[in-house]
């Protein structure tokens, strides 16, 4: 079995080529450059340094969002049309389940966020059982602040990982303490390979869509629409 993954969903470009349990190839690029640029190219290397032809994958994978709107429309649409032109489903992923799964070796609890403006981040919180992703809490759009109450109640030692935790790394070190962990830069960011791992397991239980019926999943600002802000 062979699944294309890609990851758009922030600033990240990510394509990696998934057979039967293990990463053949990966290439990532975090530049000043807009997806519509490179996860074609990226794509192409892919499959070019793998010798793989296009009509051997099985599905294509892609971080079906939250993230960036952009990022987000043109990896669904990237991840669309290979699968369209070669007739094979589309996997969506959650973004944050997926990127969650680089510390599967982690006794503590993992939040990843992505900065979403307004003092928000996309978020989830996640732990492992036994080398098993469990959701603590389902991926969502929160206020930093509301985040961070929510960590402080379950009292557990947080792995911080993503673009959005930098500019509130102060906040998020004033009000938890010893219980924050900010991981090192290179887990600090999405990869396509975790798309895949993730994807291979949905595949397996038959949980995938045409290209036709795949639509990212984006998550509205609803604090602030609570709220009555403007956009």
């Amino acid at each position: 079995m062979k699944i294309l993954a890609i990851e758009g969903s922030s600033s990240v470009a990510d394509v990696a080529l998934w057979e039967n349990g293990r990463v053949l190839a990966e290439f990532y690029m975090d530049y000043k450059k807009t997806h519509s640029q490179t996860l074609m190219p990226l794509t192409d290397m892919v499959l070019k340094v793998t010798q793989t032809d296009p009509s051997e994958l099985d599905a294509v994978a892609v971080a079906k969002g939250p993230g960036s709107f952009t990022g987000l429309r043109i990896a669904a649409a990237t991840a669309k049309g290979l699968a369209m032109g070669l007739a094979i489903p589309v996997i969506g992923v959650p973004t944050m389940d997926a990127f969650a799964m680089g510390h599967a070796t982690s006794k503590d609890y993992i939040c990843p966020m992505l900065d979403a403006r307004r003092s928000q981040v996309y978020t989830g919180i996640y732990e492992f059982v036994n080398m098993e992703l469990k959701v603590v809490s389902a991926q969502e759009i929160i206020l930093v602040e509301d985040l961070v109450r929510k960590l402080k109640e379950y009292d557990r030692r947080v792995i911080f990982i993503g673009d959005g935790v930098e500019p509130n790394k102060a906040y998020i070190t004033e009000n938890m303490g010893d219980n924050a962990v900010f991981d090192i830069s290179v887990n600090d960011r999405q990869r396509a390979s975790y798309v895949a791992y993730l994807a291979a397991e949905y595949y397996a239980r038959g949980e995938y869509v045409s290209a036709a019926d795949f639509v990212p999943e984006y998550l509205k600002e609803t604090e602030y629409v609570k709220s009555g802000a403007k956009a």
